[in-house]
């Protein structure tokens, strides 16, 4: 019976040396290199009432294209248009979502341009409501200014956008209507209203 058990304990007893010295190997190995490197693509993005949700490059014109890849977080992008020829242009559609139950405005759109001959259509704009609950795409082109009549040595327009997104106030509205003495103030409510459904 001793021989039977003397066995059963060798054999059994090889297996866990073996792993026993693998994970110790490991072990040594990894505390011994000083660098880790990992490798990979990671896209974070903030939960926000109001954000951007996508930027995508839609309608290139005459060889137009983007020299970088779009860059974008919760309320600014990156876009780097180039424009090769002088009736080139592109377009990125930006879509803004609204996650809240409040409506928003775009109230400010701040935009900086590295290149003074290329153009864009971004001032149009501001102002925009985006109701609760929804997302709007706003489609900004880029050009050459009307007044560039030859290529310029640079090609390449590096636009940073930053959007400023406000609940609607009083003070945002520019209401041109001519009022009297004698108007109803519940019209001119109603009106106010209806711009903000």
């Amino acid at each position: 019976m001793r021989r039977f058990f003397k066995k059963i304990n060798k054999k059994y007893l090889v297996v866990p040396c073996v792993f026993l010295i693998v994970l110790s190997m490991t072990i040594v190995c990894a505390s011994l290199s000083s660098t880790m490197y990992i490798n990979g693509d990671a896209n974070l993005r903030v939960d926000a009432n109001i954000r951007i949700k996508s930027v995508v490059m839609t309608n290139p014109v005459s060889e137009a294209y983007e020299e970088a890849n779009i860059k974008f977080g919760k309320d600014t992008a990156d876009l780097f248009p180039t424009l090769p020829n002088l009736d080139s242009e592109i377009t990125f559609k930006v879509t803004v979502k609204n996650n809240s139950n409040d409506v928003y405005v775009i109230s400010a759109i701040d935009e900086t341009l590295t290149n003074e001959y290329i153009v864009s259509n971004i001032d149009s704009y501001e102002g925009t409501i985006i109701n609760s609950n929804s997302q709007v795409d706003l489609d900004i082109t880029y050009s050459y200014d009307g007044e560039v009549e030859s290529l310029p040595q640079v090609i390449t327009q590096t636009a940073k956008l930053t959007f400023t997104f406000e609940k609607p106030s009083a003070n945002m509205i520019e209401y041109t209507s001519n009022y009297t003495a004698e108007t109803n103030v519940q019209d001119a409510l109603d009106e106010l209203y209806e711009i903000f459904e």
